[in-house]
Formats: C-alpha cells, sequence, structure tokens
C-alpha cells in the first residue's frame, strides 16, 4: 500500500487521482487544493481525503504529484523540500520542463527523487468535474527525469502509467520545451487570434458562417488565460521562435495572395498536405531500435525489467496485449542500444523480440 500526495485537484490531477483509484485501489489518494475544488474533486471520487495544508499531504506520502499552474510549483518544491522524505518520488505534470528541472536541481534534496512528467491530454475545460480517465488512454506522457537515479525508482510509478493505458517517452527537458512551442504553444495562440480576429471582422448583426473545419481548428482558443500565463512566460524564448517563423510564413502568404502567386500558394496547400499525413507522434527511429519483451503483469515487473537493462535504458515504452500476459514495447536511442538491451533480457530470461 502507498500514499499519493496530489497537489492540485484540477482536470489533470483529478484526472490521475481517477486512474490511480482504480488500478490501485489499496493506494491512499490525499488531495491539496482551494477548499471548493477539493470539495468537487472528493465528491467525484479522485481523492480520499483532503488536507489542510500542503505539507500535511505530502508528511508520510510515497508518490508526490504536483499538478498546479507552473508558478505554484516553483513555490511549492521550495516549500515542501525539507518535509519530504527520503526516498519519495516528486512527479509533475506542467507543460514546461527545462525552468522547473533547474528549480528541482536549485533547492531539492538528492534524497528525493524527481521525474518531470507532461500529460499530453489536456482539455480546454478545465476544473475536476470534467475528469475522465479514458482522455488518458492512448496519450503520450512525457518524463523528463532528474538523472538516472530517479528514473530506475520511478518504476511502481511508471507501471502504473502504462497500465492506464499511457505511451512513454523520455526526452530531455530543452527537446521537450522546443517541440512542445510548436505543436502546443503556438497552435494555442494561432487559435487565439484566429478567433479574435473573425469576432472582429464579423459584424454582429451576422451570422458566423462556421462549419466542423473552423469548430475544430479554435476549439482551444476556449482555453483560460490563467492557465497559459505561466506557460507562454516560462517557455517564452522558444513560443517567440515558433512564432516568428509561422508570422514570416504569413507575410509571404500575404504576398503570394496579394501577386496571384498561385503557384507558390498550391506548393503551400500540397507542403502541408504532405507534413499533415507524415505528422510524427514519436521520434524517428528504425525499427531495428525497438524491442518487445513478454511478461506477465505483476506488481513490480517494470521496476524488474529497468534494474535489469542497467545503463541500457529505454526512451520510449508502451504496454499491450492481454490482461494476464501483456507486450511491452521498448524503444531505444538506436540499433546499438537495442542490441545490448536484448542481450541483458535474454540472459535474465525473458522472451524477447522484433516488433
Amino acid at each position: 500500500m502507498k500514499q499519493v500526495a496530489i497537489l492540485g485537484t484540477g482536470l489533470i490531477g483529478a484526472t490521475l487521482g481517477l486512474a490511480i483509484g482504480r488500478l490501485r485501489p489499496s493506494w491512499i489518494r490525499i488531495g491539496y487544493d482551494r477548499a471548493e475544488v477539493l470539495s468537487v474533486a472528493r465528491r467525484c471520487g479522485a481523492i480520499d481525503e483532503p488536507a489542510t495544508s500542503a505539507e500535511e499531504a505530502v508528511r508520510e506520502a510515497d508518490l508526490v504529484l504536483l499538478a498546479t499552474p507552473l508558478r505554484a510549483m516553483e513555490a511549492l518544491i521550495e516549500e515542501l523540500a525539507p518535509h519530504l522524505r527520503p526516498g519519495t518520488l516528486l512527479t509533475d505534470t506542467g507543460s514546461v520542463k527545462a525552468p522547473l528541472l533547474h528549480h528541482v536541481r536549485q533547492h531539492l534534496p538528492a534524497s528525493v527523487y524527481f521525474l518531470g512528467g507532461h500529460p499530453l491530454a489536456g482539455s480546454e475545460r478545465p476544473g475536476p468535474e470534467h475528469a475522465d480517465p479514458q482522455r488518458l488512454e492512448g496519450a503520450f506522457y512525457v518524463l523528463c527525469p532528474r538523472d538516472e537515479e530517479s528514473w530506475r525508482a520511478s518504476g511502481f510509478f511508471l507501471e502504473l502509467l502504462l497500465e492506464i493505458g499511457l505511451r512513454l517517452l523520455r526526452l530531455d527537458p530543452e527537446t521537450h520545451d522546443r517541440i512542445v512551442a510548436i505543436t502546443s504553444h503556438l497552435p494555442q495562440l494561432v487559435a487565439t487570434v484566429l478567433m479574435q480576429t473573425i469576432g472582429e471582422l464579423c459584424r454582429e448583426e451576422e451570422p458566423i458562417l462556421a462549419g466542423g473545419g473552423l469548430r475544430d481548428m479554435t476549439r482551444i482558443a476556449d482555453s483560460p488565460f490563467t492557465i497559459w500565463r505561466d506557460i507562454l512566460e516560462q517557455n517564452r524564448p522558444a513560443v517567440l521562435s515558433a512564432l516568428s517563423a509561422f508570422v514570416r510564413h504569413m507575410e509571404r502568404l500575404y504576398s503570394e495572395l496579394e501577386f496571384r502567386s498561385w503557384r507558390a500558394i498550391e506548393a503551400r496547400f500540397e507542403q502541408a498536405r504532405n507534413h499533415r499525413s507524415a505528422l510524427r507522434t514519436e521520434p524517428a527511429s528504425p525499427a531495428s531500435a525497438a524491442l518487445q519483451v513478454e511478461l506477465p503483469i505483476r506488481s513490480g515487473f517494470l521496476e524488474a525489467l529497468l534494474a535489469c537493462l542497467g545503463e541500457q535504458q529505454p526512451v520510449g515504452l508502451q504496454l499491450q496485449g492481454r490482461a494476464d500476459n501483456r507486450l511491452l514495447y521498448l524503444r531505444f536511442p538506436g540499433e546499438p542500444e537495442a542490441r545490448n538491451a536484448r542481450e541483458r533480457l535474454l540472459e535474465a530470461g525473458y522472451r524477447v523480440s522484433a516488433p
């Protein structure tokens, strides 16, 4: 039995709380948030007990989950550092990683493990009343550990994430922040300005003739700025770089349309279609850099496997198959790493094959 402290019981915190309750019913979930948010989270079954302070919530915790706005996470880390037991795993759900990892290295004792995390399963509708574990199934969960010790100590939590149905992807924090600036933060700004422009250009007495395309493109324009201010502040350089590239393309498109450069515009459409059809959600890697391991699902299965791999750790993990005997897909940076991992696993008695 483990005790989990969920600091921030909004959409993501409550969603993970519900998933923990379903898959780990013996774990005790302690929640901390504003009283009105905590009340809703408890009513919907995302936590077992409320705490009156963050210190109280983490006092006996084996796992501490930070699911607050980004700026609050930094303050909480400083506040909680003296109260976390040695061996506790601290993790977060923020969408910017490098500044938080820097803060962790400054303020968190080495006796506490830290695993940066980002579930790519948010919604424009915040609050625990919209929590739903099904939104996590098949979604990516990016992981940025402070060090190798933290990664290997996270096995029990990674097992949970895999059983939820998440696809785990390990990245360094700088790479994560650059990618999400392009694929998440830039689209948010584009949707916001697009909806703002439409609202300004359409006269009040005129209907906004919106089809499904406009609704799909601007769904995230409904997101609250209270969430996005910290994100844009902490990832500002990467977002500015992405925004600058987008503005350049829009300026060129304006010129191409003004001078009827139809071939150039057609080329844009064709390039966009090609990029859309080739949209990747994982780093490109050869098939030879992947392995599949057959193993029964039992408590501790991933901790044992990661220990067996030693320094040859995977950068991608996904669980598939039957409830009693599943396949664990592992992806490595390249073919040599996968070959070494395969040899280690075979020596330890695992059944390993190519995917």
